[in-house]
């Protein structure tokens, strides 16, 4: 049995597909529970919302699930916690090297570019000038139209 799924996530989206998958299907009619665990250093319900298990129903080899992300840049470790074979679908399982996905959550702000410019000399004693400032593509966050913000700072 192994797990898969993706290797990163923007915060604020859900997670592509992770899949819970045996080398076998499971018998038509029968069901395996496979509980799942998370470390890292994403919250569960503060980070992200966490499935607690997937259900694998004959007579499909693989369950699917996704993962809502809430908040922050931080990694989330999902493991095979422990699988429940209550039907004796299969004679023994084990768990695969592949039980456990990491996936990096990627802040979703937005990287703002900052254009400086400013007099080139100054007169000890004399009119400092003024330092321009302009950043773009911030969006709702910049002052005024929302396209961006244009200043200056008297020196």
């Amino acid at each position: 049995m192994s797990l898969s799924g993706p290797a990163s996530v923007t915060e604020g989206d859900t997670t592509s597909n992770y899949t819970v998958s045996f080398g076998r299907k499971v018998p038509a009619g029968n069901s395996v529970t496979v509980n799942l665990a998370y470390s890292g250093t994403a919250t569960d319900g503060a980070d992200f919302s966490g499935m607690t298990s997937v259900v694998v129903t004959g007579p499909a080899s693989s369950a699917a699930f996704t993962i809502a992300i809430l908040d922050d840049a931080e990694t989330i470790v999902v493991d095979i916690d422990s699988i429940v074979d209550t039907e004796n679908s299969f004679e023994a399982l084990v768990e695969g090297t592949n039980n456990q996905v990491t996936t990096v959550i990627n802040d979703d702000v937005n990287v703002v570019s900052i254009d400086l410019s400013w007099p080139t000399s100054l007169t000890e004693g004399g009119a400092a000038g003024t330092l321009y400032g302009e950043y773009d593509g911030c969006g709702e966050q910049c002052r005024g139209s929302g396209n961006g913000y244009n200043g200056g700072l008297e020196l």
